[in-house]
């Protein structure tokens, strides 16, 4: 986005005809069509990128450029004289344009698709340079389609009890994973729909999201993203209204914590952990809560999918799993496993009922010098200002057991004198 002014004159660039060039000749699907608004590019490209970084007569140059360099790449790919030289200029133009100017997400994916196609229809490049421009393209729609940070005060995530988890909590690490290696085979249905189209970009495209894209998984009984109320107040609302307390799953404990011989951690995420492309030039993170449908074949039956659907739904079955997600995207992420830096943030370690007692000492061990730290907003009436300060708490430990007053139920018992 361009936040300079004019410094130097403008008279040589025809504003109206840029402008209109950018806003009338984006949608075609007439090959002659294309053919023209591609030569009027060519004739014209040279003189209008010179206000790339200044705010022309009101209008920002970075968006009126991105603009045509977008139609000019749109029509491109329908165009009958399709040729090296015209999709080199375009891989020029777009490294360039992606140098200078910041932000405009939505351009610069479209291009880095259209470049894909420009590059394929023409055998131009390897298969492995291809996945490597659909990188770029999928990291700009994450950037365009994120740009909220969620505070998640509380979440829960069941564990086995494994040396893998151990390194973690020693390096104050929180372990990423592909969606290959989850467990429903519906996961992330853009990854299977992709598949099923079948044409090179699509595979290519799944490959690249298969590499890219890491996520963990935690149990959190009301939504992150608060809703409102009639006065306007944020409020945050249970997905189900008799759920026992998340630490006390017995499905959960039972699927995903060894079948009670693994843990159930409790976090504290402050902001820092999301990451967006303002902030970063490579990795974007954010939380996101699961939805559940009882049709995942709409999917298939409408031939597209959205980014809230392509990594956040799944089937009605999975609805007792109360799911947060945190996704990462990568575009330089490679194999099937990442880990991302999470200090100070564990609440409380809670043990499984067959939890063995050597593995708890280990993991008490590790945490109880450690301290999760709260950062909230205060009003400092010396500097008439919100000030952000920092709480600091110790670990606390829990050990699951049979709650003898209420059989079938579970109980956390607090483990005293560590």
């Amino acid at each position: 986005m361009s936040t300079g002014v004019i410094t130097k004159d403008m008279g040589h660039v025809d504003i109206p005809t840029l402008k209109q060039f950018g806003s009338s000749n984006q949608e075609t699907h007439d090959t002659a069509v294309a053919d023209k608004v591609v030569e009027e590019f060519l004739n014209n490209y040279m003189i209008w990128k010179d206000v790339v970084g200044y705010m022309v007569s009101g209008e920002d140059g970075d968006r009126l450029y991105g603009a045509a360099l977008y139609t000019y790449s749109a029509n491109l790919c329908l165009s009958n004289h399709l040729s090296e030289d015209k999709v080199k200029l375009l891989q020029s133009e777009l490294l360039d344009y992606e140098k200078k100017v910041e932000c405009f997400y939505k351009i610069k994916e479209a291009l880095y698709s259209n470049l894909v196609i420009c590059l394929h229809k023409l055998s131009l490049t390897s298969n492995k340079d291809l996945k490597e421009y659909l990188k770029k393209a999928i990291y700009y729609s994450q950037a365009e389609a994120n740009h909220c940070s969620y505070k998640v005060d509380e979440c829960y995530a069941y564990r086995t009890a494994s040396e893998y988890l151990i390194d973690s909590f020693k390096n104050e690490k929180l372990s990423m994973s592909s969606p290959t290696t989850f467990n429903d085979p519906f996961d992330c249905p853009i990854l299977e729909l992709l598949t099923l189209y079948g044409d090179d970009i699509s595979k290519l495209t799944s490959e690249a999201y298969k590499e890219c894209v890491k996520i963990t998984c935690f149990v959190k009984n009301t939504k992150v993203q608060p809703e409102m109320d009639a006065e306007n107040n944020s409020i945050w609302v249970r997905k189900h209204d008799n759920d026992p307390e998340e630490y006390l799953s017995e499905l959960m404990w039972a699927h995903y914590a060894d079948n009670h011989k693994g843990v159930c951690i409790k976090y504290h995420f402050n902001n820092d952990i999301t990451k967006f492309a303002d902030e970063c030039k490579s990795q974007i993170a954010y939380f996101r809560d699961i939805d559940y449908t009882s049709d995942m074949d709409v999917f298939r039956k409408n031939g597209a999918i959205n980014l809230q659907d392509a990594f956040f739904v799944k089937g009605k079955a999975w609805e007792y799993e109360n799911e947060l997600r945190l996704f990462t995207y990568d575009p330089n992420g490679t194999g099937k496993y990442a880990s991302i830096d999470a200090k100070n943030c564990i609440v409380a370690i809670y043990f499984g009922l067959k939890c063995p007692k050597e593995k708890q000492a280990e993991i008490i061990n590790i945490l109880k010098g450690y301290k999760w730290v709260n950062e909230k907003g205060v009003w400092d009436y010396t500097k008439h200002s919100i000030v952000n300060i920092k709480e600091e708490h110790r670990v606390e430990f829990f050990q699951i057991k049979i709650d003898e007053k209420h059989f079938g139920k579970l109980k956390a018992v607090k483990i005293d004198n560590i």
